[in-house]
């Protein structure tokens, strides 16, 4: 019942500040760089290629702080679970001191601007940690310190967790991370970029980009750009060069932020667990009071229903584990990872010298997109970046790619031909509000979905990016796929990328369901 009674909405956009509205994109204009998404990712680089002198234009689909960046767990901190002995144990520790070098010079990006540009984002610096449950979590813990401290991070590896009310056999600690409120942050920094011959344009979804000799045509919205320079920071890129569709898969996590007692207001740090089902904790508040954030329940995008489910196991855990109150806010998010464990930053493909992309960050995007950022920057201004060769988009790590790339690629060749051969549902007369399923009408694979005042949606199946039949996600009352992570709402407009195009409308009567 409590779960019912949340909003269903993320705390970060309802608590967000009045919107400013940057004006949609028509006519023509000309910049030197046009960023295509106005999340975290293309903020930072936006105002970090304005400081360096460059004009620039941030073209974003909807609107500023209302995209994934404002749907996530928001912890800023170089501290990625067992990132480190996974990247040891696959590259070898020089990349995984690369990667703490730049996801640590990322968190300091990150407060440098909240103080240069006086933003009021809730920007605390508190400690992260990771606990362990069990004997053998606990020997992963080790590893994982020995690697961070050998990598120059501020790691401890302690026997006990004061904060949390129940016991661990390891806890791994990291000093002087931080926190703070995503979209107050993202309002700030599209305030910075905007004027003085950049520009936020808002309402604009990029639909193509064209890379000329010279310069790069970006379609958007009603109007066009001309660039010197493109960057692709919309999460998952929606231009199929590099084929990083094949490269990333879509994992989506959900979250809950329950009105917290006396003992979930006293966690100051942030947390998340070793083991299986993830749980991540970090405190928050709203005008009402403190809240405790629990975020976990992860699967991959399109492949787990029932979805309501998720956020009641996370509510329970919370008031299971912690004196919590009742669920105020839920909302989920997705994030797309990549096959090797690393992100993705630099040219969108080989032939390309004027087109970037910065992705595949994992569910760790704010210090990754930071050091995307300033990765960007120099490669724009002509530069190397000691960075750069790491995380490069167009690697190839065969070795440390293969079996994920095999299984992944596989459940894509799955549901690609293998949904098409289900048995379908014929009927839809028993769908209640919020409830849709997949029906077969003739040749064609129809998604059908109930409103709450009873009305029928009807759409197509087959997503619009590479023909993947879509699955209804009930929680988020979305059309999701299974293959790529696009996502559609139920009349079927593009909510997430890779695809561009919404799934066709169709009319429910003329297929017999009205």
């Amino acid at each position: 019942m409590a779960a019912v009674e949340a909003r269903h909405a993320s705390l970060w956009v309802e608590t967000a500040p009045p919107a400013v509205d940057h004006p949609a994109l028509e006519g023509e204009a000309e910049f030197d760089v046009a960023v295509l998404g106005g999340g975290i990712t293309g903020l930072l680089t936006a105002i970090l290629l304005k400081e360096a002198g460059l004009r620039v234009a941030v073209v974003e689909a909807d609107r500023i702080g209302r995209g994934v960046t404002a749907h996530s767990t928001v912890k800023v901190t170089a501290g990625h679970g067992t990132r480190y002995s996974e990247l040891e144990r696959a590259f070898g520790l020089d990349t995984a001191r690369v990667y703490a070098e730049a996801n640590a010079e990322g968190l300091e990006t990150i407060a440098s601007l909240v103080d240069r540009l006086a933003i009021d984002c809730e920007f605390e610096r508190r400690p992260t940690h990771v606990w362990a449950e069990t004997a053998e979590e606990r020997e992963r813990l080790g590893r994982e310190a020995a690697v961070e401290r050998e990598v120059g991070l501020p790691t401890s590896l302690l026997d006990r967790a004061e904060e949390l009310p129940f016991d661990v056999t390891g806890l791994l600690r990291m000093d002087d991370q931080a926190q703070f409120h995503p979209a107050k942050f993202l309002a700030g920094l599209a305030a910075a970029v905007d004027g003085g011959g950049s520009a936020v344009f808002e309402r604009s979804r990029a639909a193509r980009v064209e890379e000329e000799e010279r310069r790069c045509r970006v379609s958007a919205g009603e109007g066009v750009l001309h660039a010197n320079h493109v960057v692709v920071a919309t999460h998952y890129p929606f231009l199929n060069r590099g084929y990083f569709f094949a490269k990333l898969y879509p994992h989506r996590e959900y979250a809950v932020a329950l009105r917290a007692g006396s003992e979930a207001s006293a966690i100051r740090g942030m947390y998340i667990n070793l083991g299986t089902p993830t749980r991540s904790l970090r405190q928050a508040a709203d005008d009402a009071g403190d809240l405790l954030i629990v975020v976990g329940e992860g699967h991959k995008a399109g492949e787990a229903a029932p979805t309501d489910a998720r956020y009641l196991a996370l509510e329970d855990w919370g008031r299971t584990f912690f004196d919590a109150g009742p669920p105020e806010y839920r909302w989920s998010t997705q994030d797309p990872m990549s096959m090797d464990g690393l992100p993705f930053v630099g040219r969108i493909g080989r032939t390309s010298d004027r087109v970037w992309v910065a992705t595949g960050f994992g569910t760790w995007g704010m210090t990754n997109a930071a050091a995307a950022a300033a990765i960007l920057r120099e490669r724009i201004l002509g530069n190397d970046h000691p960075w750069a060769r790491t995380f490069d988009a167009q690697r190839l790590t065969p070795r440390q790619s293969a079996l994920t790339f095999s299984k992944e690629n596989a459940k894509v060749a799955g549901h690609l031909v293998g949904d098409r051969l289900k048995a379908l549902a014929a009927s839809v007369r028993d769908l209640a509000p919020g409830e849709g399923r997949v029906v077969r009408r003739g040749l064609h694979a129809v998604g059908v979905a109930r409103d709450d005042e009873g009305r029928l949606h009807a759409v197509s199946a087959a997503c619009t990016h590479l023909g993947c039949l879509v699955a209804w996600n009930g929680a988020e009352r979305s059309w999701d796929c299974p293959c790529h992570g696009s996502r559609f709402g139920m009349d079927g407009r593009v909510l997430h990328a890779p695809a561009v195009e919404p799934l066709e409308s169709l009319d429910p009567s003329d297929l017999g369901l009205g």
